[in-house]
C-alpha cells in the first residue's frame, strides 16, 4: 500500500550554536510531490545541485514560520540576513526532512 506525505506535519529547527534565550525557531514543512515538481530544475541524476538560487527557493518553500527573530521581516528578508553557517545547517535540515541524504547533496 502506498503511504502519502503528511503535508500538515511541521518540524521545529533551531541553529545548533544558538545559545540565546529564547532561541530562534524555524518551523519547516515537508514538500508534497506537487511542490517538488517545480524544484526538479535543481536536481540532476537524483542529486541536488547547490546554488544560491536553489538554496533560497528551497528555504522559502520550506519555512512556514520564524519565531523569536526580528519582528516584521519576511522569510526572504530573514534568509538574506542569515550567516552562511546558519543557512547551511538550515538547508541540511530541509534536505533531511524531505528525504535527501548528505550523499545526495552535491556542493
Amino acid at each position: 500500500m502506498i503511504t502519502g506525505i503528511d503535508v500538515n506535519s511541521r518540524v521545529e529547527f533551531s541553529y545548533s550554536k544558538d545559545v540565546s534565550e529564547p532561541k530562534t525557531i524555524f518551523v519547516l514543512k515537508q514538500f508534497s510531490g506537487l511542490e517538488m515538481i517545480p524544484l526538479a530544475k535543481f536536481f540532476k541524476n537524483e542529486s541536488i545541485l547547490l546554488s544560491s538560487e536553489a538554496i533560497e527557493e528551497l528555504l522559502l518553500k520550506a519555512i512556514v514560520e520564524i519565531r523569536n527573530y526580528v519582528e516584521g521581516m519576511t522569510v526572504k528578508e530573514v534568509i538574506n540576513s542569515l550567516p552562511v553557517d546558519v543557512l547551511s545547517e538550515l538547508f541540511q535540515e530541509v534536505a533531511k526532512i524531505n528525504n535527501l541524504t548528505n550523499q545526495d547533496v552535491k556542493n
